[in-house]
């Protein structure tokens, strides 16, 4: 798992742009599929990797909430 939130921004940021560009622009059908592929998969893995990383830290703060 990726837990660098920058680089976790840049890779939601480019799925996102990479998804604008294909809905605006006229693309081949091969390059058209690739993109939203390449998107897809960056969106969801930053997307899941964002909602592990607030998971770990939640349960971090709880268990060190229970140790004091």
């Amino acid at each position: 798992m990726v837990k660098n939130p920058p680089l976790l921004w840049a890779m939601f940021l480019v799925g996102l742009s990479l998804r604008s560009i294909v809905s605006n622009a006229n693309l081949s059908p091969i390059f058209y599929w690739s993109v939203v592929v390449i998107s897809t998969v960056l969106l969801v893995w930053s997307m899941i990797a964002f909602i592990l990383i607030l998971g770990v830290q939640k349960y971090e703060k709880i268990l060190s909430e229970t140790d004091q």
